[in-house]
């Protein structure tokens, strides 16, 4: 019963939880056939409902007039959208029965219509909106949307347990900035009492898991956290971050991979360089971690470098520059609002192709049948060996291009970046990258039918577990 036995934990990571009271969390990716958890997520949107129709009638709105978006990563298997969408449809109908009908949008596309304002170009332009457990990317060509991809390489590569099950607290970050977090919160434990209370719910590594840690890490900001700023206390976990070098490498290797596989993404198919590329999404802040300029030139020289080796051509004269706006969620909403006006003018044309790069040595394509561009329609049943072993070639050979010859040409140091243990950092993420790449094909294979399309690339399996392996070498004071 919602509002009965499943409650929206509205005090999460603000103050503590009762012993009776289970939260979870990323609810969205807990579809397939697990019953239970299809309750919570049905129960998590109806509370949502029940709390919007309310508040338009607070309001004195008109619940029959009233228009709902709402967005989704484009990562997900086509079954648990399925799912998601039949839930939104049906509690829609309950609770708004006479109002326009529902929309969706992809969580990727929306932020392009407000990030992008004031800012035409004859390029390409590029979304990429970074969440907790997957990242979308729409390329724009002219303000039109037309090339979608969507990959499980997002904010939990850096800050979760990579493919272990369970409870976990088994990670770098959490292992290298538990200390100086503990030691703020103890210090100040009276004040801090409700904080106090969170952080030892969610350090118990029998109960939670690292991404969830790490968040409520995040939380901890004298700017934002009203518990902190009312106590005048000077605090900002994400500044401990931009200032330890020993962690840069994590957030440099995390952009190049991503600047790499959508490089290759675009040429493929014959689209030019980019001039524009905008992130939204809360796992976007990693950008501001490494590079801690005002204007990015640093992230912009290195996006170039990267689509100049792909290409293997100069970049074009106007050259590249990253965006990234500061209140992502609100990107995503005034996006969405913009979108659907441009629909209901017939201003927008909404010929976008879903498009996969696989991620191996021989560039498959993998694209919808009647889309703008030419691609095979390969089943997962179809990994074979072989794609697997020229997977993770494609995975050495980003590796060696982000640590050993993009470092020749610039220098990464700027950032922070330990230069001179380039070939440490490779030669511990060049291990056991098939076994990774494995891993996350099981892992794939519990929401999808070996008998489906390949829906997303198979070149961040390996990095996931490699970077995580990297996270805790470089805690462990290995590397």
């Amino acid at each position: 019963l919602t509002f009965g036995d499943f409650n929206p934990a509205l005090y999460y990571e603000k103050y503590r939880n009762i012993d009776q009271n289970i939260i979870h969390t990323s609810l969205k990716w807990g579809g397939g056939n697990d019953a239970t958890r299809q309750k919570r997520v049905r129960a998590y949107i109806e509370s949502l409902m029940m709390m919007m129709r309310n508040k338009v009638l607070i309001n004195g709105g008109n619940v029959s007039a009233t228009r709902i978006i709402w967005f989704y990563p484009a990562s997900m298997s086509q079954f648990v959208l399925a799912q998601l969408q039949d839930i939104w449809r049906s509690l829609h109908q309950q609770y708004f029965p006479a109002a326009p009908a529902l929309v969706s949008y992809s969580e990727s596309e929306a932020p392009y219509y407000h990030c992008s304002a004031g800012l035409p170009s004859i390029h390409p332009s590029i979304n990429i909106d970074i969440g907790g457990g997957s990242t979308d990317v729409v390329v724009f060509q002219r303000d039109q949307p037309k090339l979608l991809t969507s990959f499980r390489f997002a904010g939990g590569a850096l800050f979760g347990n990579a493919y272990t099950k369970g409870a976990s607290l088994d990670n770098g970050f959490v292992k290298h900035f538990m200390p100086p977090v503990e030691l703020f919160l103890a210090s100040n434990y009276y004040s801090l009492f409700n904080l106090n209370s969170v952080f030892n719910q969610l350090k118990d590594p029998l109960k939670n898991v690292s991404a969830d840690l790490v968040s409520f890490f995040f939380s901890l900001d004298s700017q934002s956290n009203s518990q902190i700023a009312a106590n005048h206390l000077d605090f900002s976990f994400a500044q401990l971050l931009r200032q330890d070098t020993d962690f840069k490498v994590m957030y440099y290797l995390f952009f190049g991979a991503q600047m790499y596989h959508i490089a290759h993404l675009m040429k493929s198919v014959g689209l030019e360089m980019p001039q524009h590329i905008f992130f939204s999404g809360n796992g976007s802040r990693v950008l501001s971690l490494l590079d801690i300029t005002p204007n990015w030139s640093s992230l912009n020289r290195i996006a170039a470098l990267i689509f100049e080796k792909i290409y293997e051509t100069p970049m074009h004269k106007d050259g590249i520059q990253v965006h990234r706006n500061d209140q992502p969620k609100e990107a995503t909403c005034k996006g969405g609002i913009k979108k659907l006006t441009l629909t209901a003018f017939g201003t927008q044309d909404s010929a976008i192709s879903n498009v996969v790069y696989v991620g191996d040595e021989s560039r498959t394509i993998v694209s919808e049948t009647g889309g703008n561009y030419q691609g095979v329609r390969m089943k997962y049943a179809g990994i074979d060996n072989s794609m697997r072993e020229s997977v993770v070639e494609e995975v050495r050979r980003c590796l060696r291009l982000l640590l050993q010859q993009i470092p020749n040409e610039f220098n990464v140091g700027n950032f922070g970046v330990p230069i001179g243990k380039m070939q440490s950092y490779y030669a511990v993420l060049d291990h056991s990258l098939d076994g990774f790449l494995q891993a996350g094909l099981l892992e794939r294979a519990e929401t999808t039918s070996q008998e489906a399309t390949i829906e997303e690339t198979l070149f961040f399996y390996p990095l996931i577990g490699a970077l995580h392996r990297l996270g805790l070498a470089i805690a462990n004071k290995q590397v």
